[in-house]
C-alpha cells in the first residue's frame, strides 16, 4: 500500500500542472521527495514542475538528477534515461 500513496502523490502533481497549480504542484514534489527518497517521481516530477513554470535550469538539473537516478537503479532502460538526458539539453539550450 505504500506504492499507493506514492502513485497518488505523482499524479496528483500532474493534475496540479494540468490546472495550472504550480505552486502547490511543487509543494507536493516536495513532500514526494522527502517521503519517498528512494523513488525516482519526485525528483522527475519536480523537474516537470520547473519546466511548467519556465525555469529551465532548474527543471534541467533534475532531469539530469533523475538520468543518475536511474542509471544507478535497477528496472529503469536506457531509453528513459536517454529522454531525461535529452530534456536536460533541449532545455539549456533555451537559457
Amino acid at each position: 500500500p505504500e506504492f499507493t500513496e506514492l502513485d497518488r502523490l505523482s499524479n496528483g502533481v500532474v493534475d496540479l500542472i494540468e490546472e495550472g497549480r504550480l505552486d502547490k504542484a511543487e509543494a507536493v514534489c516536495h513532500e514526494l521527495l522527502s517521503h519517498y527518497p528512494d523513488q525516482i517521481d519526485g525528483t522527475e516530477r519536480l523537474a516537470e514542475v520547473y519546466e511548467a513554470k519556465g525555469e529551465k535550469k532548474r527543471a534541467a538539473e533534475c532531469y539530469r538528477k533523475a538520468a543518475e537516478f536511474a542509471k544507478k537503479s535497477p528496472g529503469f532502460d536506457q531509453e528513459l534515461i536517454d529522454r531525461y538526458i535529452s530534456q536536460a539539453k533541449l532545455l539549456e539550450s533555451q537559457e
